[in-house]
């Protein structure tokens, strides 16, 4: 009894790892890979394209904010500069939190060559290099060890090793269409791309899914407060042709 009971198990364990990669390829990664984005997002060329042809690992991701791109642009430049999406939203750093708006105000816009560091307080080595930014339209970022490359003269083609374009799109109602791609050449390997699969691209996904809720949460409330500002403005207004 005990034997068969063992054997049995020695089936269904593979049986349920199996099935459980399966899920994920099938299900969860395409929901990883495109999270609110349409097919058409998806599959459109978007700048910085033109960076990596062929991606080893690719990601679309989209979120529509209830705000006009001029308050949506400010939350992206200020990403490694006293503020970042992920480290105050996973974090819940209450010192980046009350600093953010500060910091802001005393730094200028992003340029090309510029390091984004995504979590400045806790881990400073995850950054990416500034390669364009058009503003309130698309800031482009590669991989920081294309910097040399790119920008102190290195012989090396220059290829980046990953590439995050952030695209804004306005939209009807004073909206924003925010639609960022994610693409990496990394190579693979038998035991590195398992972790890659089931490992890092949950984390990557889970990430970026925070910083854009974070960027559309502070662009909103930013907007309304600009809202309740001019509509105090005209009230005023208003009362004072009265009296």
């Amino acid at each position: 009894m005990g034997r068969g009971s063992s054997s049995t198990a020695l089936y269904l364990v593979p049986a349920g790892v199996a099935a459980a990669g399966a899920a994920y390829w099938f299900l969860a990664r395409p929901w990883f890979r495109r999270w609110s984005s349409t097919p058409y997002e998806f599959v459109s060329s978007l700048p910085g394209d033109e960076l990596m042809d062929h991606p080893r690992y690719s990601t679309t991701r989209s979120i529509t904010i209830d705000a006009p791109p001029s308050a949506v642009w400010p939350w992206l430049m200020k990403l490694g500069q006293g503020w970042s999406g992920i480290e105050d939203e996973v974090f819940d750093d209450s010192d980046v939190h009350n600093g953010m708006e500060s910091s802001m105000s005393a730094a200028g816009p992003m340029q090309a060559g510029d390091i984004v560091r995504l979590a400045p307080n806790r881990h400073p080595d995850i950054s990416f290099v500034v390669d364009r930014v058009e503003d309130e339209r698309h800031l482009i970022m590669r991989s920081p060890g294309d910097r040399a490359r790119i920008y102190e003269g290195s012989p090396e083609d220059g290829l980046p090793d990953a590439t995050w374009a952030f695209v804004l799109e306005p939209l009807p109602g004073d909206r924003t269409r925010v639609v960022v791609r994610f693409k990496a050449r990394g190579r693979s390997s038998i035991a590195g791309t398992p972790v890659n699969l089931y490992a890092l691209e949950p984390v990557h996904f889970f990430m970026e899914r925070t910083l854009l809720r974070g960027i559309k949460r502070q662009a909103e409330r930013a907007a309304d407060e600009i809202e309740a500002e001019s509509m105090e403005s005209r009230r005023l207004s208003v009362e004072g042709h009265r009296n």
